[in-house]
């Protein structure tokens, strides 16, 4: 298989990170070899942020981009990137991942590891079965989705997931419907052109992060080439050449502010592999 130095500004839709050797496997037989409990599976990068150092072994299944539709289930190996999905839904006329549309990077495997979702929507309710292998390298299928939560799965860092079985329903409305989730995202978040990790932190219950961030005075709040957004504050900007240490800073201004203000903690939405923060 083949292995690549690559960089979080290469891995990642924020830009931020060191240099890491990073595998690509192109089959499962080599996806049993990678199996143990040091690895991380970069999707798209869009929901990550990696440090300046690790000791995890990065794999990417970008290899793995197989997906067949067959009457209303639609089976995707994890590789697959959302907004290819997004294209076959017009196509072929079914509703499936149109919450997601507009989300740069996203890749089916990410999604369903953190169980993305948006607009009152998430990834999970529309799972049938997912095949993984574990981090002791087993092949196993999940089927029930009880333990999915706000922004959570059962799959831990370690667990590669191969390929998903959704449900899929018909509409005639798809391409309309995409359109207007993508209107809506352009006039909430900043632009997609612009370099972020999508939300920073997980909305608390019976709150909204990017509202307490801005209670406190946080919109615009630099440090370093990072940046609160204006727009929304729940999402950080790389004006250029922003470092984890500028990270982890304003990650630690944001979470006391609101703490010290409203008494309420912050966790981070997006993931750090093998760093806790």
């Amino acid at each position: 298989m083949k292995i690549k130095e690559l960089s979080g500004k290469e891995l990642t839709t924020i830009g931020i990170g060191g240099l890491f050797p990073v595998f690509f496997p192109e089959s499962e037989q080599e996806l049993f070899q990678l199996a143990s409990k040091k690895i991380f599976v970069i999707g798209g990068g869009s929901n990550l942020v990696l440090p300046d150092k690790s000791n995890l072994k990065f794999v990417s299944l970008s290899k793995f981009k197989k997906f067949r539709l067959n009457g209303n289930s639609l089976f995707v190996q994890s590789g697959v990137k959302i907004k290819e999905i997004l294209n076959l839904q017009i196509k072929k006329q079914f509703s499936l991942f149109e919450f997601l549309a507009g989300i740069p990077e996203v890749t089916v495997g990410g999604a369903v590891f953190q169980n993305a979702g948006a607009f009152g929507k998430e990834t999970a309710e529309f799972i049938k079965s997912v095949r993984y292998i574990d981090s002791k390298g087993v092949l196993k299928e999940l089927n029930d989705v009880s333990n999915f939560g706000y922004r959570i799965s059962p799959f831990k860092s370690g667990e590669m997931i191969i390929s998903v079985e959704f449900e899929v329903s018909p509409s005639n409305y798809v391409k309309d419907t995409i359109k207007r989730f993508v209107r809506e995202r352009l006039d909430r978040h900043p632009s997609f052109y612009l370099k972020t990790a999508g939300s920073t932190f997980k909305n608390p219950g019976g709150y909204s992060a990017g509202f307490l961030i801005e209670k406190v005075g946080l919109k615009g709040f630099s440090i370093g080439d990072l940046k609160v957004s204006e727009k929304h504050a729940n999402f950080l900007i790389n004006k250029g050449r922003a470092t984890f240490s500028d990270f982890c800073k304003i990650v630690d201004v944001i979470k006391n502010r609101v703490f010290n203000t409203f008494g309420v903690e912050l966790e981070l939405e997006v993931k750090i592999p093998g760093f806790k923060l």
